[in-house]
């Protein structure tokens, strides 16, 4: 999985990207080009205008992709104790600790309807050093792949304040008999209870 370069960006590089070919024409102005998928809210902070005609620039296009919103579940956020004072669970869990948080979709639509989690754990600094990651789980095994990048927002949608984003490729991937995880390679999801998050997973 490759994304647009973030520097010596050409409109033939995005062009390819959304499927035309190499050399041919093509301008920013093109239904094709204004629909990509996925575009990086660091360079493309509210979204990429569908409208033909308005404005638009090149530079709303680095580190982007053609890939689709496949799934957008929102949280509401809980937390567990598993032992005092070893470690803290934040977010939404179906079954760890006997469940703990809401959503809105039970069953994962990537992943053949599975009953998932999206929770952060720290670990008591005089414990395990003050462990913490954030973690994408599903119950049943998977291979890794399925979702390419996951962006995450306060709210019930993709309105809410942009909190950041995990890439599957930065993750770290398990999976046995009964469960898939991933972990990811930075901490976004506070420490709250009753706050809304918004997940939008992008994929192939």
């Amino acid at each position: 999985m490759s994304f647009l370069p973030v520097t010596n960006l050409s409109m033939n590089a995005i062009h390819v990207e959304v499927g035309g070919s190499s050399g041919s024409a093509v301008s920013l102005n093109d239904a094709d080009v204004r629909g990509i998928g996925y575009t990086n809210n660091i360079y493309d902070s509210d979204g990429i205008n569908q409208g033909s005609g308005t404005a638009i620039s090149m530079g709303e296009f680095r580190d982007a992709n053609r890939l689709d919103i496949d799934w957008s579940p929102y949280i509401n956020s809980g937390n567990f104790q598993i032992s005092s004072p070893a470690y803290l669970y934040w977010g939404y869990a179906r079954f760890l600790g006997g469940g703990f948080g809401t959503t809105n979709d039970l069953g994962c639509d990537l992943f053949s309807n599975a009953p998932w989690e999206f929770w952060k754990i720290t670990g008591h600094a005089s414990v395990y050093g003050g462990i913490q990651n954030d973690t994408f789980k599903l119950y049943g095994p998977f291979s890794n792949s399925g979702w390419e990048v996951l962006k995450l927002y306060s709210g019930t949608s993709n309105a809410g304040t942009f909190l950041g984003e995990y890439r599957r490729a930065n993750a770290t991937y398990s999976a046995t008999s009964g469960t898939t995880q991933w972990i990811m390679d930075k901490v976004l999801l506070p420490n709250t209870t009753g706050v809304n998050y918004f997940l939008e997973f992008f994929s192939e």
